[in-house]
């Protein structure tokens, strides 16, 4: 049986309208129309009823509905599989990471990936925001991100970075070995747009009586506008790196930080490149995270990645 029907029909008894269904699905009504009469034919059941009010199911398609989802719900399953198996077959990953993460974080365990598996691929793509829902239709394999960003997605964290003030040299807070959130409130805080702040990010944000907010992601105008002295940023530590003398970080207390995390369709089904690559990666972290303040902060336990 064509799966292709059983969707339509889903489509249009879930929308009400044949006219909807169609505005979902790209078709025209009348295609619509055609693929439900070709259903009912080919198994000899009337299974929705058409009027003023819309589409409903008839008796007989209300007893054969819970089947047609398991249907449809195996046959998106087979999908999903049988790409996976084709990707690992072609040894290819394609991974999404905030760009500080990819910055900062996955060249070198890309490098050393790369180095180790010279027949596979990494496709790395930057992004800022919710992580989509792994489906059919979403082949991503790994996602890293802040974890405001990792809501009904499977998601392990992976490592804290704590967030540090960017102050102005020439100011007096510059010289000072820490600076608590109420003094920073003092001063002109410069944030990035919301859909690209971290929970720690909005914390602040809450409490900061004259803020502005920069429309750009990424955290070079920000910089910028602080050596202009036009006011202070809140950066994540892991993107302090090679700022210009012109400014200074000055840690906060008590210590604000986003909470880094991984995200997978399945943590228990991962492919061999996939445990591959993560087994790279965590090594690096260790390294990695010790090295990224002198201060001694507890990191989480690594998710494990059994072969």
């Amino acid at each position: 049986m064509d799966t292709h029907k059983l969707k339509v029909l889903l489509a249009a008894v879930d929308s009400g309208s044949l006219n909807k269904a169609a505005e979902r699905l790209g078709y025209t009504q009348p295609a619509i129309v055609h693929a439900i009469n070709s259903l009912e034919k080919e198994l000899g059941v009337k299974i929705i009823e058409r009027s003023h009010k819309g589409v409903a199911l008839t008796t007989e398609g209300a007893q054969l509905y819970p089947d047609i989802l398991k249907m449809v719900a195996l046959d998106d399953d087979i999908a999903v599989r049988a790409a996976a198996i084709n990707k690992a077959a072609r040894q290819y990953l394609l991974i999404e990471a905030l760009p500080s993460v990819a910055r900062h974080i996955l060249s070198k365990p890309i490098s050393i990936f790369q180095k180790n598996y010279p027949e596979a691929t990494i496709d790395l793509q930057l992004v800022n925001g919710p992580v989509r829902p792994f489906s059919s239709s979403n082949d991503v394999d790994l996602v890293l991100t802040d974890i405001r960003f990792c809501e009904n997605v499977p998601h392990r964290v992976i490592m804290s970075d704590p967030m540090m003030a960017v102050v102005p040299s020439a100011w007096d807070i510059a010289a000072a070995q820490n600076v608590s959130v109420e003094d920073l409130c003092n001063y002109k805080i410069l944030f990035p747009p919301d859909t690209a702040m971290s929970s720690a990010l909005l914390f602040l944000k809450e409490r900061a009586p004259d803020q502005m907010t920069i429309s750009t992601i990424g955290s070079d105008i920000l910089i910028s506008l602080v050596e202009q002295e036009v006011g202070v940023t809140v950066i994540s530590h892991l993107s302090t790196e090679h700022l210009p003398a012109s400014v200074r970080c000055v840690p906060i207390r008590p210590e604000l930080s986003r909470s880094l995390c991984i995200c997978a369709r399945d943590f228990d089904s991962l492919t061999q490149i996939q445990r591959n690559f993560l087994s790279i990666l965590y090594e690096y972290l260790i390294t990695f995270a010790a090295g990224l303040s002198e201060r001694a902060t507890e990191q989480p336990p690594l998710p494990s990645v059994s072969s």
